[in-house]
């Protein structure tokens, strides 16, 4: 008769309360793991079949469970990795299934879990990211000369171009690509052999285990390994200030799709009209983004809050951490896949752009300018004097009288587009600048597509090795 491993290997849980089971439980979170938690065991067993540390027969029993075990097949138990060494225990038989956690923790083998999933889903939010910046990017390139106006504290300041405002929110989520793809380096580390803690006296081969997961390289310390978390903090980080910069393109959609601004049309498959107001055209996607990136605030804060003062090394607390980077990671995917549906059909409406452009002396500024080239003004006075012009609310052909100038001049030298053009800034919004920033993007963006890409294959390549090694030595049992 088999034994049940949660009440023999694990028999500290055997006399607990069920409530208090049932609270320290993490088997509906870990959920999110399974499939990794499955490919770190054959990895595992693999290794140490290779190093003659549990015998083959013995090892090739439990990968051909492994390879076929889903996580429908688990009971519900403290967690999935309990459940599994139960269900290889009633499959097997407990002698056979006991080999699988030699020479390794739960410790060590949930931080290997956490790290290859969160590397998973770091690269999945790469590429939809890098797939929206092109998508801004594109949008930008059909509107260098789509004037508009340029707002700070939500009032007209002075003109820009569609281009110029969409390429700085570019800008922003290329720096939030770097993060993230940073982040990968410090995730993509194998804790695998640390075991509890001080790691293990079983001669194991930690870089085999390395190797056959796709990760980098092996981490330096065995404390450090099975307990640290900063590289899910770190994660949690970036997604939030990711989140953040979607939420303020989302604000300003939805500002401008309103009848007061009327300066875009939203796409209809990503509104919704009222339950009583037929007319209504609600921009629900765009206020539910703006509103996730507060769970990304909250979750970056209960992660930090979790570890603030944690002693190395394991701590239970830890399990508290992972519920918050799963939300969150998955909220910012589904954010970015719908925010980028939403702009690649995004339509503005041109003539309203360009009338507002002109309105609210948005061409003040270049009146002062005026004032220190021709005239030899300190910019002080001449903002003063425009300032006046602007409070009495006079007329463009009483400021030209009041310059001295004709009225047609003036009007030049405050048209929108002729400011824009006159911008020779590297970084300003005339058109050919902002073709060169595009340029730049659209390069650094290729760099980073590609660098996605080699990790993604790196992670296959180790995938598909790993595969093609259990089914070899399961070729070789199935001769045997």
């Amino acid at each position: 008769m088999n034994k049940n491993l949660d009440e023999d290997i694990l028999g500290e849980l055997s006399s607990m309360e069920p409530d208090a089971k049932e609270f320290i439980s993490s088997f509906d979170y870990d959920k999110w793991i399974f499939e990794e938690d499955i490919k770190v065991d054959m990895a595992h067993v693999v290794m140490l079949i290779e190093e003659d540390i549990i015998p083959k027969e013995e090892g090739i029993k439990i990968l051909q469970i492994l390879r076929n075990l889903k996580f429908s097949d688990l009971d519900r138990k403290e967690d999935v990795h309990v459940a599994k060494e139960d269900k290889l225990s009633e499959l097997i038989g407990h002698e056979t299934a006991g080999w699988l956690h030699t020479a390794r923790s739960r410790n060590d083998e949930v931080a290997t879990c956490i790290r290859m999933k969160l590397r998973n889903e770091l690269l999945s939010l790469s590429k939809l990211l890098a797939e929206f910046i092109e998508t801004i990017i594109n949008f930008a390139d059909e509107n260098f000369e789509t004037i508009m106006p340029g707002y700070t504290h939500l009032q007209h300041a002075e003109p820009t171009t569609i281009a110029h405002h969409f390429l700085s929110h570019a800008f922003s989520l290329s720096r939030d690509l770097d993060r993230i793809l940073e982040c990968l380096d410090r995730t993509n580390k194998s804790p695998l052999g640390s075991c509890a803690f001080t790691s293990t006296s079983f001669d194991i081969n930690t870089n085999r285990t390395c190797e056959l997961l796709g990760f980098d390289n092996v981490m330096e310390n065995s404390i450090d390994a099975s307990s640290s978390r900063d590289f899910l903090l770190e994660s949690s980080s970036s997604i939030n200030m990711l989140f953040i910069n979607l939420s303020r393109i989302s604000e300003e959609l939805i500002l401008w799709s309103t009848s007061e601004f009327n300066l875009v049309e939203i796409p209809s498959e990503f509104t919704s009209t009222s339950s009583i107001m037929p007319q209504k055209k609600n921009p629900d996607v765009l206020e539910l983004i703006r509103a996730k990136s507060g769970g990304a605030i909250g979750s970056c804060v209960s992660i930090s809050s979790i570890l603030k003062a944690l002693p190395y090394a394991y701590n239970r607390d830890l399990q508290e951490v992972t519920p918050h980077i799963w939300r969150a990671v998955s909220d910012c995917k589904n954010a970015v896949a719908m925010i980028d549906n939403i702009i690649s059909d995004l339509e503005i409406n041109e003539n309203r752009l360009e009338k507002l452009a002109s309105e609210g002396m948005t061409g003040a500024t270049e009146i002062a300018n005026f004032l220190v080239n021709e005239r030899n003004i300190p910019f002080r006075k001449a903002h003063s004097i425009v300032a006046e012009f602007v409070e009495k609310e006079l007329s463009i052909d009483k400021i030209a009288k009041e310059l001295k100038i004709d009225s047609e001049s003036l009007r030049n030298i405050i048209e929108p587009l002729r400011i824009v053009k006159n911008k020779n800034i590297s970084f300003s919004p005339k058109p050919e600048m902002c073709m060169k920033q595009s340029k730049m993007l659209k390069e650094k963006l290729k760099n980073s597509k590609n660098d996605i890409e080699d990790r993604v294959e790196s992670v296959k390549e180790a995938e598909k090795n790993l595969d093609e090694l259990v089914l070899t030595y399961l070729g070789d049992e199935d001769e045997n």
